[in-house]
């Protein structure tokens, strides 16, 4: 998949206008991650990170003991969350480039997973969560901000 195949693209524009995305949603947001307990110290997967903004706010809430990995396909948004770990010394972030679409052969041992507009742009929605059994620990929690069908 190349840069220009995402609907939106991931231009300058396109990166300021999901920053504005997450400030408008982010008390849906924090409210989503308190209800699945998400917490300081824990590791939590941020699947299909974009920019890296919910990312950001899962390493402030996890804190320095913890760890966010932040998943995303798109190498032009990962350069911008990678500037901005840099900028707010956040070393407890790590990024992996992944296309969803391909499958997840990827091993953690998370205790959480975000995942927000992301199941309803991938080719097989099923694939993609039958995948998270890799990334997580038993128990583990997962929040989902999905459209149910974006073509409706």
């Amino acid at each position: 998949m190349t840069e220009t195949e995402y609907v939106l693209g991931t231009h300058d524009e396109e990166i300021a206008r999901l920053g504005l995305q997450h400030r408008v949603w982010l008390a849906h947001a924090t409210a989503a991650w308190g209800r699945a307990g998400f917490a300081e110290g824990q590791t939590i997967i941020d699947l299909g990170a974009g920019p890296g903004y919910a990312t950001i706010e899962l390493a402030r809430l996890v804190g320095p003991q913890g760890r966010v990995i932040a998943i995303e396909r798109s190498r032009r948004f990962l350069d911008h969350l990678e500037s901005e770990r840099a900028r707010l010394g956040l070393s407890h972030i790590d990024v992996i480039e992944a296309d969803l679409d391909r499958g997840l052969d990827l091993r953690f041992a998370a205790d959480g997973l975000w995942c927000r507009w992301v199941v309803a742009f991938v080719r097989d929605p099923r694939q993609v969560i039958s995948g998270l059994r890799g990334i997580l620990r038993e128990g583990a929690r997962v929040a989902f901000h999905e459209y149910g069908e974006y073509k409706t």
